[in-house]
């Protein structure tokens, strides 16, 4: 057989060809790293114009984040979006996003909505994250509160509240006569426990309180230490018609404010329980607490805000009486200068952070072992300046540092001065705020910073940001892999075919 000129040519035609389409289009579809998004392919969904829409709810766990929106305009969330580390389904997507090979869960780095039919266009109430787990609350009856419970993610010590210790993939309901058809109006999630208050009287405020889940550092005030975890809500008999105002849970330990002045609404007792190593339940000592415990160093102050870390606390203080937060003081543990008093040592006690003396605060929110508050300077009661402290191992701060920096004073993060902050979520070690720029109220522009190895940011990479970064990506329904993975062996299998036909037509007549 005898090669000619013209074949050789057709031959290097088809090998050129099929390498050149091959280097452009293999990289779709990587079936070696399964930590990214590997999709160059989206299914537009409708929502790429944030300003078009508002954000409701948002919240962040230690390595995942999410948010609703109102896309119809009644005030309330009817989308919910996921993102960020989905080792335990704790972003609600099912199995729709699995590695097609391994049948490994993928994380997603772009907001991802959850498409459930038990929460999908649903009206969303209550939104939070845990450790590793999630949990909304949906409106049924239309009258503004939650009656039914969904949680999914990791179920390790039944912190979903099935009765059961099997992981969820997506939104399920938690069915407990306790619970379902009730009137929810708190909702709480730990490192690995779950908490809601229900209002049984119809004065809008939570009189009974109920928990589950983890239980090693007594953090559900059950009056014991035998007793390990709970896989299924149970009351916490101590609140029982108590007037409950704020409710928030810690890693190990937990906390609630109540009114006993019946009128102002606002808490004028704290009661902390559970883990207290660091002296993160304010009580003076380092002893762990089993049952719910008065924090008599506050009592009678009027209290605005309650937030816990993983092991340290806060509240402010409203002392002008038009229910802002002009006092802060945290406590607990301070190895990174998370309380903002200029040192790390530990406090047992609520100690007054000197730098918002006077400050009308607007939110506090703690993250794992960093803190945050947004002051409104311009009393237009919206934040206007957002200062953080403590730990900014991977920029968290949003101060523009990094690597293992801490920060022992609060410090003013100067990108987001000066704009209309709705509110903020602090996670392990990342950060959101939310910014309206249409002055209606609502947040329409989503800021988020620091650790990013789950794609947690939205940022559609796994970068970290040390500062408020804007999230600029439209938020699109990604191509699931398994049908990347067809379209790829198609166009594998033709590029098969087109070098046999080439090396056919050179060898053969």
């Amino acid at each position: 057989m005898k090669m000619n000129i013209k074949k050789i040519k057709y031959l290097i035609t088809s090998i050129m060809t099929f390498l050149i389409i091959g280097i452009f289009y293999l990289p779709i579809f990587d079936l070696k790293n399964t930590n990214k998004d590997n999709f160059h392919s989206f299914k537009n969904i409708g929502y790429d114009d944030l300003n078009k829409y508002n954000i409701i709810n948002h919240s962040l766990g230690v390595l995942h984040s999410a948010m609703t929106l109102d896309t119809n305009n009644d005030g309330y969330g009817d989308k919910l979006y996921t993102w960020g580390n989905n080792t335990h389904g704790q972003l609600g997507l099912g199995h729709k996003f699995d590695h097609p090979l391994t049948g490994e869960r993928t994380n997603r780095n772009i907001p991802t909505r959850i498409t459930s039919d038990f929460i999908k266009n649903k009206k969303i109430i209550n939104l939070e994250l845990g450790g590793f787990h999630s949990a909304v609350t949906i409106d049924t009856n239309n009258d503004g509160y939650g009656d039914k419970l969904y949680t999914w993610g990791m179920n390790n010590y039944g912190q979903l509240g099935h009765g059961d210790e099997e992981n969820r993939d997506i939104p399920t309901e938690v069915t407990s006569d306790f619970i379902k058809g009730k009137k929810i109006i708190n909702l709480s999630l730990g490192q690995m426990n779950t908490s809601v208050t229900i209002d049984t009287n119809g004065d809008n405020y939570g009189d009974k309180l109920y928990i589950w889940g983890n239980n090693q550092g007594g953090q559900l005030g059950l009056d014991s230490s035998i007793i390990d975890k709970v896989n299924t809500p149970i009351p916490v008999d101590f609140f029982e018609d108590k007037k409950i105002i704020n409710l928030s849970l810690g890693f190990f330990h937990s906390a609630v404010t109540i009114d006993t002045r019946y009128g102002d609404n606002y808490g004028d007792k704290l009661y902390t329980w559970g883990l207290n190593g660091s002296g993160q339940l304010g009580l003076g000592t380092t002893i762990n607490k089993h049952t719910p415990t008065e924090v008599k160093t506050l009592t009678n102050k009027k209290i605005t805000n309650l937030s816990l870390g993983e092991n340290h606390s806060a509240v402010t203080i409203d002392t002008s009486g038009n229910g802002y937060g002009y006092e802060l003081y945290t406590w607990g543990s301070n190895t990174v200068g998370q309380l903002g008093i200029n040192s790390t040592s530990d406090k047992t006690y609520p100690t007054k952070v000197k730098k918002f003396v006077n400050e009308k605060m607007i939110s506090l929110t703690l993250g794992s072992y960093y803190s945050s508050v947004t002051i409104d300077t311009n009393d237009d009661n919206y934040g206007d300046k957002f200062f953080t402290w403590g730990s900014s191992t991977f920029g968290e701060s949003g101060l523009g540092i990094g690597d293992y920096e801490n920060v022992l004073i609060p410090s003013e993060v100067k990108t987001l001065t000066g704009k209309k902050i709705i509110t903020s979520s602090l996670g392990g070690w990342h950060s959101l705020t939310i910014i309206d720029t249409n002055n209606d109220g609502y947040g329409d522009e989503l800021y988020t910073w620091g650790y990013n190895r789950y794609g947690q940011l939205g940022q559609v990479d796994e970068e970290n940001r040390n500062i408020p970064t804007l999230l600029v990506f439209s938020f699109y329904e990604p191509i699931p892999y398994i049908i990347l993975l067809v379209v790829n062996i198609i166009f594998i299998m033709s590029l098969v075919l087109l070098f046999i036909m080439a090396l056919s037509s050179l060898f053969f007549k």
